[in-house]
């Protein structure tokens, strides 16, 4: 069995975050390798929107949302573009309490891709009962 979450986030939304918000603020959302991959680009906003969506969509296919797990219980980094896709594969870790709710309903694994095209950042994570193959 698999579950599917899905999330997308406007970029714009996203290019202001450095500035708008206080280092506190930031660290109650990302992880510090998610902000210090952020910041690590030209314009971080559009990885913050990657990141962003990335949780959201790994909460999802959890099956929980985000409402019982912290923010930085979900950590992902998105990888280099796969060659001729705007695609990236996630690596997605999981703490506390989202690694409970993974074992609660039997994840044995999870894959996971985002990409940013026309102004959104887009993500796509399942979670697998049974063992995944690399």
């Amino acid at each position: 069995m698999a579950r599917l979450g899905v999330d997308v986030a406007a970029v714009d939304r996203f290019e202001h975050w450095n500035a708008r918000f206080d280092e506190a603020t930031l660290a109650a959302i990302f992880t510090d390798g998610e902000r210090a991959y952020c910041r690590a680009a030209g314009r971080p906003g559009r990885r913050y929107a990657l990141c962003f969506a990335s949780k959201e969509a790994t909460a999802k296919a959890l099956g929980t949302g985000l409402s019982p797990i912290s923010w930085t219980e979900i950590e992902v980094m998105p990888g280099p573009p796969a060659r001729r896709s705007r695609l990236r594969q996630l690596a997605i870790d999981l703490r506390g309490a989202a690694r409970a709710r993974a074992r609660q309903i039997g994840c044995r694994g999870l894959r996971g891709a985002c990409g940013l095209g026309d102004g959104y950042a887009l993500a796509l994570v399942v979670a697998f009962s049974k063992p995944v193959r690399a």
